[in-house]
């Protein structure tokens, strides 16, 4: 063992719960939570041990601390320890120098260690038990390590998300070239390869059609036409073939003359060539230059990769035909099949449909504009702070009906209460000294205290009016639309600031939002019909009242507020309630109600595009 990581993770704290959920844990995936829980299940049992540790053995070659109990102890005057008991194929007793004996134990899967577990006890007397709870413990750790240590189906997982991306990005290439060079490049990538070609066979002659890192020299004729040719070797072959320029490599099974001849001029030292099949029939071929040979196992992942690749490029292949060459074959195959016996009954459901257009345009239906509306109250009344205060009782919230003069919300008042009898005292004083001087006729002193009197009884005028307004109550009938202070007891408050907003509940007006490509069909006075979310069942009638002139934009659309008026508004409305509402805008054949935004998208587009 090189090293011991002795930082345990976050997650080594989180669980230092009692009695956890192993099968849980060991599902998590997460070996500090394993360890962590192991350990904390040890020390229920086993009390008299004083440290306890759980090494792992992850991506290096290396162990590292996973957990240790207790929390965060201190573990580096055990390093000389456990670096001996890791070479040990079998548990270790050891005495520790500043006293104690610390026991070990392996955990080994398949002949190879996966981690240790190591229990620190103050002396040799309860070492038996700690033996057989050791014996009996590990095997789970050993279990839950080799399941974490399954690299070869983490690198699988990994190939197999690799090859999605390619398989994605190649599907999203617009035409044949561009994914043939995306694959191209994701094959260089994936293998490291120096270079990478694709050819497509083309007249039973192979054809370079994308390469990857490539310089401008290997983009020589001469070059081309050789790699070509190695790839035309391996098509003759119908298999996957590697060529080695290492010495004292392998003799291949087959002769390579292409292929070496390639390798030669192009200064390759290892040169794979593997086929792209589709529906059984070789249709291309992709040619790797590496530094170094590809395994065997390696090169049948690369024939599966272009297994799944082969298919794309051959439909991309298809698509990227000429419009006249598609145009032409498909006239000439519709014609064939429409003066013909065949497919009577597609032919009959073409007439069919063609009847049904023909309907469809000459029927007139009612026409009528679909768009989301929402119900607002027709006034909405905002109740503000009357002073600059503290929040003391909230009674209500929003969504609740309050009744006129009912009590909203109370402020605090200890302040007022105390500024009342501060101004009360002030005025006592005031009026004593005016009376004095009175008394005394002494004009100065009098006015003074006159107006000191009158500052007074100003000040608590406006104390008591505050008092008065301590209590926030509802100005009409209504319902509370916005507010809720029950969260901000003792918080202070600005006055003027918005505590409450009421809306009537007789009197509702709803909000249309017509799309910008059907507003012109929308005019005042219109009608139309509601259907609310919460009131599925009831249709309620309405009249356009006005169209704004201002369009807002909103989930990447614009659309104007349009503002009616319920004819025979039900009880059970409340503001905010959310609903599909539909403009009698007059009548037209069916067949424009179903195609007129996409006729009008055609002209738009017509007239953009023209000169």
């Amino acid at each position: 063992m090189s090293s011991i990581d002795t930082e345990v993770r976050a997650a080594d704290t989180a669980a230092g719960t009692p009695a956890p959920d192993w099968n849980l844990l060991a599902a998590d995936g997460s070996m500090a939570l394993v360890g962590a829980a192991w350990l904390d299940r040890l020390r229920a049992d086993l009390p008299h041990v004083t440290r306890g540790l759980v090494l792992a053995r992850w991506e290096a070659n290396e162990l590292r601390l996973a957990a240790v109990r207790p929390m965060n102890a201190a573990v580096d005057d055990l390093q000389d320890l456990l670096t001996s008991a890791s070479r040990s194929a079998h548990g270790e007793c050891l005495d520790i120098p500043a006293g104690g004996v610390l026991l070990t134990a392996p955990l080994v899967w398949k002949g190879g260690l996966l981690g240790l577990v190591a229990l620190q006890l103050p002396d040799r007397r309860n070492l038996e038990s700690a033996r057989h709870w050791l014996a009996w413990g590990s095997g789970w750790l050993v279990a839950t390590l080799a399941r974490l240590s399954m690299e070869a189906e983490r690198h699988a997982l990994l190939e197999a998300r690799r090859l999605l991306e390619l398989v994605t990005t190649t599907l999203s290439e617009p035409d044949f070239d561009a994914a043939a060079l995306a694959v191209a490049n994701g094959l260089a990538s994936a293998w490291q390869a120096d270079g990478v070609t694709v050819g497509w066979v083309e007249q039973r002659r192979t054809k370079v059609v994308a390469r990857a890192n490539a310089s401008d020299s290997d983009e020589r004729a001469n070059l081309l036409g050789m790699t070509a040719g190695a790839m035309d070797e391996a098509l003759d072959l119908r298999q996957s073939v590697q060529w080695q320029a290492a010495p004292g490599a392998q003799p291949l099974p087959v002769n390579l003359p292409e292929h070496r001849h390639l390798a030669r001029e192009a200064r390759a030292d290892n040169i794979v060539t593997a086929l792209l099949f589709d529906r059984g029939v070789a249709v291309g071929a992709v040619l790797l230059e590496r530094r170094t040979p590809l395994t065997a196992d390696e090169i049948e992942h690369l024939d599966t990769q272009c297994m799944m690749l082969a298919p794309l490029l051959a439909q991309q292949r298809s698509a990227s035909r000429g419009l006249t060459e598609h145009a032409r074959a498909s006239m000439r195959t519709t014609l064939q099949r429409l003066f013909d016996d065949s497919h009577l009954g597609w032919k009959l459901g073409t007439g069919a449909v063609a009847l049904l257009l023909l309907v469809a345009a000459l029927v007139p239906v009612p026409f009528r504009i679909t768009s989301p509306a929402v119900v607002e109250g027709e006034v909405q009344r905002s109740v503000v702070a009357p002073f600059q205060g503290f929040i003391r009782e909230a009674r209500v919230r929003a969504g609740d009906v309050v009744q006129s003069g009912q009590v909203m919300a109370m402020l605090e008042d200890k302040d007022l209460q105390l500024d009342r009898a501060r101004w009360e005292a002030d005025l006592e004083v005031a009026l004593r000294k005016e009376r004095e001087a009175l008394a005394v006729a002494n004009r100065v002193d009098l006015r003074l205290a006159g107006a000191q009197a009158n500052q007074a009884r100003a000040q608590l005028d406006l104390v008591l009016e505050k008092l008065k307004r301590v209590q926030v109550t509802a100005p009409f009938d209504g319902v509370v639309v916005h507010g809720d202070l029950s969260q901000q007891l003792g918080s202070p408050i600005e006055q003027g600031k918005v505590l409450f907003e009421l809306a009537p509940l007789d009197a509702w007006r709803v909000i249309l939002k017509v799309d910008e490509r059907d507003i012109a069909h929308v005019t005042s006075a219109q009608t139309g019909e509601l259907v609310l979310t919460g009131l599925a069942g009831v249709q309620q009638r309405f009249t356009v009242k006005r169209v704004t002139a201002v369009a807002v934009a909103e989930e990447g659309r614009n659309h104007f507020r349009v503002e009616a008026d319920l004819q025979d508004p039900t009880r059970n409305l409340r503001p905010g309630m959310e609903g599909v509402a539909k403009i009698e805008a007059g009548r037209g054949s069916a067949l424009w109600v179903w195609t007129r935004r996409l006729a009008d998208w055609v002209r738009l587009m017509v007239w953009e595009w023209s000169p």
